[in-house]
């Protein structure tokens, strides 16, 4: 799907709510039935979050990682990547690797070979937020070739490298994209982890429904929003992913969520009922 669709898509979804509901609500359920066959589980998760490493440039006001004095920066072992990509293997997943969690994924020097890896030997779309600072054309080029299939480059203010950034995604229109960032649009506390401006507030939750996140030491924490690791449920060099999300306690906080009921104070600040 292009950039234009992506915006067509939000533009009637702003205007006509009711127009997409329909084909929405069949989708979701058509993902559960799909789930049912295929894992026994209809609210399997759809995303897999991976934190190759915990480094970022960066210092934005509304990114946790300003809050921190003295970042250290670590490396997931390739060790524990590589486990995570056979059991992927293992149970035939073709969704969604977002590799990336509160870093800078780009400046992870392996990542065009950790994407090669990950797409020989899965059916997973890979996606890489990234804030373009370490991305060239080079890069670029190296990364689509290993097999990227989404690259979302977020303009974070100021934009330097505007005209050479856009270059690079003309070059690759159907797998680059370039996303204006606004810092007074509404934006996540990240969990209360930071303060904003103002404060997205949603109805539901879908965070730490459909997407598992490990970070680079191999812990699965709740949600991307639980930046300070609040509530880790198991760590993937010890047990599979699969164990980790049939976790009993696990499973009760994500039924919960999804009846919009936030009983840990970590989702009560992020969808602002605390402060």
């Amino acid at each position: 799907m292009t950039s234009a669709l992506y915006s067509l898509f939000y533009r009637i979804n702003g205007r006509f709510p009711w127009l997409l509901k329909i084909p929405v609500n069949l989708y979701w359920l058509g993902l559960r039935l799909v789930n049912w066959f295929r894992y026994g589980d209809q609210y399997f998760f759809k995303w897999v979050g991976i934190e190759t490493c915990s480094f970022c440039n960066r210092k934005c006001d509304w990114c946790p990682v300003s809050t921190e004095r003295d970042p250290k920066s670590h490396y997931m072992p390739r060790e524990t990547f590589e486990k995570i990509v056979f059991e992927l293997q293992g149970i035939r997943f073709n969704r969604w690797v977002c590799l990336c969690w509160y870093n800078e994924p780009l400046a992870d020097a392996r990542m065009w070979e950790l994407v090669s890896w990950l797409k020989i030997r899965t059916k997973a779309r890979v996606h890489i937020p990234t804030n373009g600072d370490y991305l060239d054309e080079r890069k670029a080029d190296e990364l689509i070739r290993a097999g990227v299939d989404r690259l979302v480059v977020s303009m974070y203010p100021p934009v330097k490298r505007r005209v050479e950034l856009q270059a690079i995604a003309a070059k690759y229109p159907a797998r680059i994209y370039l996303r204006e960032f606004d810092p007074d649009s509404p934006l996540f506390n990240r969990g209360g982890s930071v303060k904003v401006k103002n404060l997205y507030v949603q109805p539901k939750c879908i965070n730490p429904i459909q997407t598992i996140n490990v970070g680079w030491n191999g812990d699965v924490c709740l949600c991307c929003n639980d930046y300070h690791r609040e509530h880790v449920f198991g760590n993937v060099n010890k047990q599979s992913l699969r164990e980790i999300w049939d976790n009993p306690e696990y499973r009760r906080i994500r039924n919960e969520v999804r009846r919009g009921i936030f009983r840990l104070p970590v989702c009560r600040r992020c969808v602002g009922i605390e402060k």
